[in-house]
This record gives C-alpha cells, sequence and structure tokens, in this order.
C-alpha cells in the first residue's frame, strides 16, 4: 500500500490510494508523478511498542529497565543488582497490562496478577517458561521473618545507662528498667520522663499546620514556627510502672524512646506573670499561693485563672489553689499573661488633639463663610 497525496490546479489536494506491489508488477498501469506529489509508502511490519520492565522492592537497585525478549524474573532480579538480605523468597509479585482492542465495555479486572516464590536462586510455583512482557512490574516483598534492631535510650539513675535493642514489640518501661540494672538509689522515679520521636507522618502534619498559622507572619516568626522539634514528652508514672508490671501504668516503648530517670530534685520553679520569677525550696503540703508568695506575687497581667503546673515526668495540670498536694518537687509552674491592648502613646495623643484641633478650624472657617 502506498498513498500519493497531489495538488490540482485550483491548488487544493488530493489523496490517490495505490497498490504498490501490483504497480511493481505490472499488473496495473504506472503513474506519472507531477510537480509537488508526495508519496508515501507504508511498512509491511507492525510497530511493536517495547515498553520497560519495572521492579519493585527488597533489591539492590529498584527501578525501570529497558525491554528485552525472552526476559525472565530471575534475570530482571539480576539486572536490578540482586536481592537484598530483608528479601522474601516465599512471594514475589508481578503486575500485566491487560489488552483487549475488540473489548466493547470497561472490565472490572484491570491486571493480571501472577505470584511465584525462589528457590536456590530460581523462581517456582509459578506457570513454566514464564517470559516477562512489555509494562510488566515486579515486586520483591519484604519478609516478614526480617525485623531490624529497634534502639531505645536510658538516661540517668540506672546501673547501666545507654542504647538498648527492644527484644519483643511490647517491651515496656518495667521491663528496660530491670534490662538496666534496676534504679539507683538516688534515682527520683516520679521525676521520669520519656521523649518520643515523632514519626515522618507526625512531622509532616505539625508542619502543614504551623505553615498554615504562619500565613500572615514576618518571615522571621515564620521560620521560627517552622522549626519543629523531631521529639515530644510523654507523661509517664515510672515508680508505678515497675510497682505494677504490665498495668496500664506501663507505657510500650517504641523505637528512638528516650527514658530519663532524674536525681531528686526538691525545688519548684514559678515561672510567667509574676513579679520576680524564681527557683525555691520545696515544702510538702503548701498551696501554691506559698510559691506565688515566694516570687513576690502576681504582675498586673497575671491571668490567674489560666495558671497550669509542669511536672517532671511530662504532665501538666491545672493549678486548683485548695489542693494542698498539687506541687511535687521539681515541679514548674506557669502563669500565663493577660492578652496586652494597645495603648494610645503620649505623642499619639497630642497627634490626635492636634487633628480634633485642626478639624475644629476647618468647620469653623466653613460656618463663617456660609453665614456671609
Amino acid at each position: 500500500r502506498a498513498i500519493l497525496t497531489r495538488e490540482r490546479a485550483d491548488l487544493t489536494r488530493e489523496t490517490v490510494p495505490i497498490n504498490l506491489k501490483n504497480l511493481l508488477e505490472g499488473r496495473t498501469a504506472d503513474i506519472n508523478l507531477k510537480k509537488n506529489d508526495m508519496l508515501l509508502v507504508a511498512s509491511d511490519s507492525v510497530l511493536v511498542e517495547l515498553g520497560s520492565f519495572t521492579i519493585y522492592g527488597d533489591v539492590q537497585v529498584p527501578g525501570e529497565y529497558d525491554y528485552a525478549e525472552g526476559t525472565s524474573i530471575e534475570d530482571l532480579i539480576i539486572k536490578a543488582g540482586g536481592l537484598l538480605k530483608s528479601a522474601s523468597l516465599a512471594k514475589v509479585d508481578v503486575s500485566r497490562r491487560i489488552v483487549d482492542p475488540l473489548s466493547i465495555e470497561s472490565p472490572n479486572v484491570i491486571a493480571d496478577i501472577y505470584t511465584f516464590n525462589i528457590k536456590n536462586g530460581l523462581v517456582v510455583d509459578g506457570p513454566p517458561d514464564f517470559a516477562l512482557n512489555p509494562y510488566d512490574q515486579v515486586y520483591v516483598r519484604r519478609s516478614p521473618g526480617y525485623i531490624e534492631q529497634r534502639n531505645i535510650e536510658i538516661a540517668g539513675e540506672v546501673l547501666f545507662p545507654g542504647k538498648y535493642a527492644l527484644k519483643e514489640k511490647t517491651e515496656r518501661l518495667s521491663d528496660i528498667v530491670k534490662r538496666a540494672g534496676n534504679l539507683t538509689p538516688h534515682a527520683f522515679s516520679a521525676g521520669a520522663r520519656l521523649l518520643r520521636e515523632k514519626t515522618i507522618m507526625e512531622m509532616t502534619e505539625e508542619r502543614k499546620a504551623m505553615q498554615a498559622l504562619s500565613k500572615g507572619l514576618k518571615d522571621s516568626i515564620s521560620t521560627d514556627l517552622l522549626n519543629i522539634n523531631p521529639y515530644y514528652s510523654v507523661g509517664i508514672e515510672l515508680d508505678k510502672a515497675i510497682a505494677n508490671p504490665k498495668s496500664e501504668y506501663d507505657l510500650v516503648l517504641r523505637e528512638g524512646d528516650q527514658l530519663i530517670v532524674p536525681e531528686y530534685d526538691n525545688t519548684v520553679r514559678i515561672n510567667g506573670s509574676v513579679m520576680y520569677p524564681n527557683t525555691v525550696l520545696y515544702k510538702k503540703g503548701q498551696k501554691v499561693s506559698y510559691y506565688i508568695n515566694q516570687a513576690g506575687g502576681y504582675s498586673d497581667l497575671a491571668e490567674k485563672k489560666r495558671a497550669y503546673i509542669v511536672y517532671m515526668n511530662g504532665t501538666v495540670a491545672k493549678v486548683k489553689g485548695s489542693n494542698r498536694d498539687a506541687i511535687q518537687p521539681g515541679c514548674n509552674i506557669v502563669i500565663p499573661s493577660k492578652e496586652q491592648k494597645d495603648k494610645m502613646s503620649l505623642a499619639q495623643i497630642l497627634s490626635l488633639g492636634t487633628s480634633v484641633t485642626s478639624m475644629a478650624s476647618v468647620v469653623a472657617l466653613l460656618i463663617n463663610n456660609l453665614s456671609k
């Protein structure tokens, strides 16, 4: 088959189909070519679309690889640098495109899936002589029996502080304290605190919230807001966890956790809207008011009803004046400030007075002009 595109006398174009085989064999009349004729000779073979392979998962170099006829799963794994130690030999999946040019309806099945396992470096338990097609995707799964060490850290008043690998997914506070040789005689277990590492998802969500909050603020403030701390404090009661193993007090640990067991601290800090922020000695049974007086009392901007206490173990409680047990050794009493309303400075007041005087003069002048 050939196509001749020819220009007519009125400069319009026409298409003349030609059976090229008959013409070359003399079975049809030859055609004399004219000025501006364009002859297109079609290929006698179908163009094959050779899409690349893609391999995912636990191989050395996952990614796309050029198509080559006769490529097996083993061949593609070798091209990808081989399996990682974490790869599963029990499950390798292949996803294949469904191609049906004669279909007249939208199918429910959108891919053909083949599953294999690997033995002695060879793929078994699948269709025999299985070769990859263009656009096939191979998934090498991670073995459920491959678990990397998950480390936590314990610091402070234990016999053997340092890093520890978790033995079980459900290892708890009391378990790790035992493995660290238990608490020293100087440990203040009620003040122990836990810092937990944020996950990537938690960091992302917090960054989005900070970005939304920082809109409309100055650049320097926005930058400070986006410097997110990778850890957050988890309120624990280590003394109760040790006394009641496996109870609700005995927190299940997570990779990256940092347990800090301090020495006994018999001071109390008073911060915020007080006359003189101070650190004073803890006295059992004293009310919050006693410690506020030790800081000179409330300032004029103190928001007394919103005062709160931050304990050494990371827990927070609202101040209740009648509660004598609210104050514990090492805690921090925080008195928030009221929102300050913008007050006019002396210069602004004088400027406003000048403006009023000028306006009065203009009004008087207009009245005089109208009365004439």
